[in-house]
C-alpha cells in the first residue's frame, strides 16, 4: 500500500523501477493523479502504458485510486463517494475482497484566514468523512469474503473514528518490527500515522515492512505478507 503523493510523471524510468523492486503480488495506491499549472488535481488517464509496463498485472484505475493485481479481478466495486474501491481477487481458489481508501482531510489550512469559512468547512468534512468510514464499514460487515483493506485514512489511532474498523480486523502494525510506526513525514521526519493496513481476523499476517519512499512521495509505503 502506498499513497504516491501524485503519481510521477517526469522521472517515469526510475518511479517504474522502483516499484518493480518491490516485487508485490498486489499493489494498492492512492493519489493517481496529477496537479496542472493552477494547483488543480487530475486523474492521470494512462491505464494503458500502465498494462503495458507491468505485463504480468491486472491493473485497475478508478479515480485517484490504482491496483496492480498479479492475480485475477473477477469483480470490481466503486462505492457512489469515490473514496474507496474493492475489488475481488480470486486467490488460491478463495476470493479475497481488496479495499482501497482515501478518507479527505480534516481541515483546508488555507482557509484558516476565513475563520467562518474554516469552521463551516470542518463540520462539511466531518460528516463527509463519517459517511465514507461508514460507508466501508457497511460494506466489510456484509462482505462474506476474506478481505485486506488499505490506504490513506488521514486519521491516527488516537481518533475514534478508527475504532469500529480496528475491532473488525488484524492491524499489520503488530507485526513490524517499527518502533514508531509514522507514515507521514515532513521535513524528512516521520510525525504520525495515517497509512493502515488491516486484514480479516481470519487471516494470518506474517510480515510488515516500511517501505522508504526515497523522493517520491510524504508517505512510507507498507509491505505486508498475507497468509491466504
Amino acid at each position: 500500500n502506498w499513497n504516491t503523493q501524485f503519481w510521477e510523471t517526469n522521472n517515469l524510468n526510475d518511479f517504474y523501477q522502483y516499484l518493480k523492486i518491490q516485487n508485490a503480488d498486489i499493489y494498492q495506491f492512492q493519489e493517481h493523479i496529477e496537479i496542472d499549472a493552477d494547483g488543480s488535481n487530475f486523474v492521470i488517464n494512462d491505464l494503458k502504458s500502465l498494462e503495458g509496463e507491468f505485463k504480468d498485472y491486472q491493473i485497475v484505475g478508478k479515480g485517484e485510486l490504482l491496483i496492480f493485481s498479479k492475480y485475477p479481478i473477477i469483480k470490481k466495486y466503486f462505492d457512489h463517494s469515490s473514496y474507496y474501491m474493492r475489488n475481488d481477487i480470486e486467490i488460491d481458489g478463495k476470493i479475497v475482497s481488496f479495499y482501497n481508501v482515501h478518507v479527505p482531510v480534516q481541515i483546508v489550512p488555507s482557509y484558516i484566514t476565513n475563520p467562518i469559512k474554516f469552521m463551516n468547512d470542518i463540520e462539511y468534512r466531518f460528516y463527509w468523512r463519517e459517511e465514507i468510514l461508514n460507508s466501508l464499514l457497511n460494506d466489510i460487515k456484509n462482505n462474506k469474503n476474506l478481505f485486506y483493506v488499505s490506504g490513506d485514512f488521514n486519521t491516527t489511532k488516537s481518533m475514534r473514528e478508527m475504532n469500529d474498523l480496528l475491532s473488525l480486523t488484524n492491524d499489520s502494525f503488530r507485526y513490524s518490527s517499527t518502533l514508531f510506526p509514522a507514515t507521514w513525514m515532513a521535513y524528512g521526519l516521520k510525525l504520525w500515522r495515517i497509512d493502515y493496513n488491516l486484514v480479516s481476523k481470519n487471516l494470518n499476517i506474517i510480515t510488515h515492512e516500511d517501505i522508504d519512499p526515497k523522493s517520491f512521495s510524504d508517505h512510507w509505503g507498507q509491505k505486508v505478507k498475507v497468509e491466504i
